[in-house]
């Protein structure tokens, strides 16, 4: 995978064995290099799998690829106010 300023790194599905075909997915956008090397991460999970702790886990091996295969420095992410599920995920990652 490759990015480049304004771009996106291709959608990534996660899958499980046995379940669906796709749990979710997880996307980097608005990647921009230079000095400040950053991007917006967003995911979403299939409303039947929710509460598995698969968005957590995805998103772990994500900020790990975003640092160490494509040097990012930050990643930003947001929620609806309301979607407390999606922003305890982002704390337990380290996102503040």
């Amino acid at each position: 995978m490759g990015g480049r300023a304004g771009g996106a790194v291709g959608a990534g599905r996660f899958r499980s064995a046995g379940a669906p075909p796709a749990l979710g997915t997880l996307t980097f956008t608005g990647i921009v290099r230079g000095p400040l090397l950053s991007a917006s991460v967003g995911y979403w999970v299939d409303q039947g799998q929710t509460g598995r702790g698969l968005a957590g886990q995805a998103l772990a091996h994500a900020v790990a690829y975003a640092r160490e295969a494509l040097g990012l420095h930050r990643l930003e992410a947001g929620t609806l106010l309301d979607n407390t599920a999606s922003q305890r995920v982002l704390l337990r990652a380290g996102f503040t």
